[in-house]
């Protein structure tokens, strides 16, 4: 009885995978943006041309990101939810550095798909979640290893490649 349940679940599982694989694949090619509040009387010009970088996660590499793009004058954006992301901004690249998987692989996601942002870094904690990120299309994955100055040198070394390429 036990493995019918077990089967049962797998095969659910597998199932709504698919099905959430081929609404992902809909959306990217079919859903557009509208193009009713793309107009002059819509969009101040001056932003639309900046690029920011949309910073997700609350702890202590996101602060020292922050600082350094305080000191940068980076225009970046910091989020803790989903629904913070801004569509008024043109994205040029998220980091996705809190401390849980589902988090940093959702939004990673999402700002892949539905935003196209094309540099993403995302923050793995654990490494038996490493083989989930390599199913994305992420520019880097980092392995969390409590060695805060690496991992803030590689996001900032990240970022100036990003924004320098950008300008």
């Amino acid at each position: 009885m036990t493995f019918l349940v077990v089967f049962v679940a797998i095969v659910f599982l597998l199932l709504g995978y698919y099905a959430m694989d081929k609404i992902d694949k809909y959306l990217v090619n079919n859903v557009f943006p509208s193009k009713e509040y793309l107009s002059d009387d819509h969009i101040n010009n001056r932003e639309l041309k900046q690029k920011v970088i949309l910073i997700y996660g609350d702890n202590e590499l996101t602060k020292l990101i922050k600082a350094y793009c305080n000191s940068r004058e980076y225009i970046y954006e910091a989020i803790t939810e989903f629904n913070n992301i801004s569509t008024g901004n043109k994205y040029n690249c998220l980091l996705a550095l809190s401390y849980n998987d589902v988090e940093n692989l959702m939004i990673s996601s999402v700002g892949l798909k539905v935003y196209g942002i094309s540099h993403i870094i995302a923050l793995c904690n654990s490494q038996n979640n490493l083989k989930l990120y390599s199913e994305f299309n992420f520019e880097r994955v980092l392995l969390y290893n409590n060695e805060m100055d690496a991992l803030f040198n590689i996001v900032k070394g990240f970022m100036q490649n990003v924004v320098k390429n950008e300008v």
